[in-house]
């Protein structure tokens, strides 16, 4: 195969949002495979121009990643549009990210062949988030969802458990597994402990997570030497405490720079699915990472020994203030952290099963 193409209405050459990320990693590592063609559907008011050419963020993306761009118009014909668009590319595989995009599913040609990059189950999404007694947006229930599934040749599914729960409905013919794939500098550790960082987005589930943690658990791990730095979108959703250690910062346009700051990386989430790409981001930076046991689903690794996964308040506590205490313990943690992460998170290991599905 020499063709593919990628079709997404996520802006993904501007960073944050783990789904964005995904993204970007599946153009850069593809477009240097075969001959890419990326179809970007713009929601009306989903963003504006100023993210696209006028963005520097565009600029890079698109000349470091080789491909043949067509942004589309939801407003316009679009599904005639993205037809026209793949028959001009020839793409013998059209890749489409989030199952939403279903209904651009008839402008494929028939000859080619389709892939839905699921990046989470909903219904299992939706399951998380009701075992907790919260809401979602989703109501799909799997037996809904798996009849869009259905509809494409093939799925890739980014962890192990929603790999398998595909396997089983569908054959392991039609099921890839590719975890997300994450590039950062990997980060020095220092020998005295002074903040732990939690990194996330705006989502409901991390405002729950880290508001919990607040309350339960900062309040006995906290000392006059020890911060709690809150990074990212999620931080317009809280109010820093000076008297409390806490500090919150924005978005930060070079992820590398959040890691640079923190010496322990925290994930309390426990709702949601897929994998949890701030627990990967740790890991690759060589960070040691104290997990819930929902956030460390997918990382493959070895509680105590690659990261610290907690349970309950108590068991938090006693894993910050043990790796907050101890520079040996966040070395060993961290270097066997960082090797995991070159196992199964480098773009190589995360994308060769897709690319040996592609090639076939």
């Amino acid at each position: 195969m020499k063709r593919l193409a990628l079709i997404t209405n996520l802006p993904f050459w501007y960073p944050g949002a783990g789904d964005r990320t995904r993204v970007l990693a599946l153009v850069a590592y593809f477009s240097r495979k075969y001959t890419l063609s990326v179809i970007v559907l713009r929601r009306p008011g989903a963003w504006g121009k100023e993210h696209e050419e006028q963005s520097p963020y565009f600029r890079n993306c698109f000349s470091e990643n080789p491909v043949d761009l067509t942004i589309l118009s939801l407003e316009a014909d679009a599904k005639a549009e993205v037809k026209r668009t793949l028959f001009r590319s020839n793409a013998e595989a059209v890749i489409f990210v989030h199952l939403h995009l279903v209904e651009f599913l008839p402008s494929v040609p028939p000859h080619v062949r389709t892939l839905i990059d699921v990046i989470d189950l909903l219904s299992e999404r939706s399951k998380t988030h009701q075992d907790v007694g919260k809401t979602s947006g989703n109501t799909l229930s799997f037996d809904q969802e798996a009849g869009y599934l259905d509809k494409f040749d093939a799925m890739i599914a980014i962890k192990e458990v929603d790999y398998q729960i595909l396997e089983e409905r569908f054959g392991e013919e039609r099921v890839i597994l590719s975890p997300p794939a994450v590039r950062l500098p990997r980060q020095q550790i220092r020998e005295k402990a002074g903040v732990i960082g939690f990194v996330s987005g705006n989502a409901d589930p991390n405002y729950w997570a880290i508001q919990d943690f607040i309350e339960n658990v900062w309040p006995h791990v906290k000392t006059p030497e020890l911060e709690l730095r809150i990074f990212g979108p999620i931080a317009e959703r809280l109010e820093a405490s000076p008297e409390q250690n806490i500090k919150t910062f924005g978005f930060f346009e070079i992820v590398d720079a959040i890691y640079q700051q923190i010496d322990i990386v925290l994930n309390p989430v426990t709702v949601g699915a897929g994998i949890k790409l701030k627990s990967i981001e740790a890991l690759v930076s060589g960070l040691p990472l104290v997990t819930s046991e929902h956030s460390a689903e997918g990382l493959n690794g070895e509680h105590g020994k690659t990261y610290f996964v907690a349970g309950t308040p108590v068991e938090f506590q006693t894993h910050l203030r043990t790796l907050a205490g101890s520079y040996g313990t966040r070395l060993k943690v961290g270097e066997a952290g960082y090797d995991l992460a070159q196992k199964y998170f480098s773009p190589e290991a995360c994308f060769a099963s897709l690319d040996d599905f592609l090639a076939e």
